[in-house]
């Protein structure tokens, strides 16, 4: 849960209900349809996605569909594959880089200067403002999130969207 509680809120559920509501809100007020349709178009015409994230689930549905498509997939979760996974990568390479929470992001910023000097592009996906990562980032979405499991479902849904829109144009 959010680590200042709004005084308005008299119990548990009522604040986590309230925090998630707000954090939607801000986040489909931010998300833009037409960026995203954007991303997806040219996510077609890369071979090789490599998904950088410790969390399987948030990615694994996408993974599925690019796999269906005939894409090379690869996923890392831990730091010293990411960064074997990176210096691998060239310009026929998406690197999907997942960043769940704040703390997570102090040691992306090497794997994503390896991705980039390999030659990938980069979509970063992330739960914080982070503007010194951003520079590495060809697709960002980012979000300011609360710093708390409640920035997954967000993070899901950022994925999820993803997916739809690429299943929309791609699979269906």
């Amino acid at each position: 849960m959010p680590y200042a509680p709004k005084s308005s809120c008299k119990d548990t559920i009522e604040l986590y209900y309230h925090t998630i509501r707000d954090k939607m809100d801000e986040f489909f007020s931010k998300i833009d349809a037409d960026y995203i349709s954007s991303i997806v178009k040219d996510m077609n015409q890369f071979n090789k996605f490599s998904f950088y994230s410790n969390m399987h689930s948030l990615v694994a549905p996408l993974q599925k569909d690019l796999l269906m498509c005939g894409k090379s997939v690869v996923s890392c979760s831990e730091l010293s594959d990411q960064l074997q996974d990176a210096k691998s990568l060239d310009l026929n390479c998406l690197s999907i880089v997942v960043i769940p929470k704040r703390l997570d992001s102090v040691y992306i910023l090497e794997v994503l200067k390896t991705a980039k000097e390999a030659g990938s592009k980069v979509l970063l996906i992330s739960a914080a403002i982070l503007s010194q990562y951003d520079k590495y980032a060809d697709y960002l979405i980012s979000f300011n999130g609360t710093g708390t499991s409640i920035d997954l479902y967000l993070l899901h849904m950022c994925l999820h969207i993803l997916t739809m829109e690429y299943r929309r144009c791609y699979m269906d």
